[in-house]
């Protein structure tokens, strides 16, 4: 009770814009999406357990996972978004 179901992630793209792949449940799993978040760019995933990102320039995105900001540094950087 209380705690909302699943995880959300949403990628927003910044500055001259980022590649992104978005995998359900692991590095491994089944691709959700792939490809170049622009600037001004949003995406919304949903997965009942954990999604795995992997982020190309992560200065050029900005990431919520169930609504809570997290800071990305560095070049490219792997995400795994747990409930």
């Amino acid at each position: 009770p209380g705690v909302p179901p699943g995880v959300r992630v949403r990628l927003v793209g910044v500055g001259a814009g980022s590649w992104v792949q978005v995998r359900r449940r692991s590095a491994a799993g089944p691709v959700l999406f792939e490809g170049t978040l622009a600037a001004g760019d949003s995406r919304l995933f949903r997965d009942r357990r954990r999604l795995a990102v992997r982020v190309g320039w992560a200065p050029s995105l900005r990431i919520r996972v169930n609504g809570r900001r997290f800071r990305l540094e560095g070049g490219t950087v792997d995400v795994l978004a747990t409930r």
